[in-house]
């Protein structure tokens, strides 16, 4: 890195190159495709990236280029970053490559041994333990670790999870799994009343219908 010199020019160019076209140029074998506009991590899947933007949702932070993950999340100078960005030579690098083809899948959040901190908080939200423990056996709702989220499963109809809300039970976060497809999304069916259906904003809505 010693004696490399960068234009005012080329200081600009590597501000303006988003962390996707980054690591497709430099690091793809760390990239995984979620849909044709969001791309992740594949050691960190809350790590999104989309729309020139990447944002941590389990953390809680985000950024627009490759320079601010490098030295946001890697922990490097502002230095080190361009070096990285630009290379010894300063050559650019394409911006907004096309993304490898990735069959999407639903990556879910690490279970909990227990549920007791979802149990708590959904009860402190009012809704009805009963409510809370069929979820639970039915396998639509768990705790995930090491954040214990609540995490609302959706299913298709061959019972293969395809959807999964997160909340946090800590915090006013909000988000879904890696993967998620909104047209599996979290359902409770109701047997005896087969001819209505209920439309919510959020599962924790759904499950406060009493």
């Amino acid at each position: 890195m010693k004696g490399v010199h960068y234009s005012p020019a080329q200081i600009e160019q590597a501000r303006q190159i988003d962390l996707l076209s980054f690591l497709q140029s430099k690091r793809p074998a760390e990239v995984v495709r979620l849909s044709a506009r969001t791309s992740c991590l594949k050691a960190h899947d809350s790590l999104q990236m989309s729309n020139g933007k990447w944002y941590w949702f389990s953390r809680g932070f985000g950024g627009k280029s490759a320079i601010d993950y490098l030295m946001t999340v890697e922990g490097m100078t502002f230095v080190e970053a361009l070096e990285e960005v630009l290379g010894s030579d300063g050559t650019a690098i394409p911006v907004q490559a096309k993304q490898k083809t990735t069959k999407r899948r639903l990556l879910l959040p690490e279970r909990n041994d227990n549920n007791d901190q979802v149990i708590r908080y959904l009860q402190g939200r009012g809704i009805h333990p009963e409510i809370i423990q069929y979820c639970i056996y039915h396998g639509l709702l768990y705790e995930s670790k090491p954040y214990q989220n609540a995490v609302f499963i959706g299913y298709d109809p061959e019972h293969v999870p395809r959807y999964a809300a997160v909340r946090s039970t800590k915090s006013a976060y909000k988000g879904e799994a890696t993967g998620s497809d909104k047209h599996f999304s979290f359902s409770i069916a109701n047997p005896g009343d087969s001819g209505h259906l209920h439309l919510f904003e959020s599962a924790i809505d759904l499950l406060s219908l009493q």
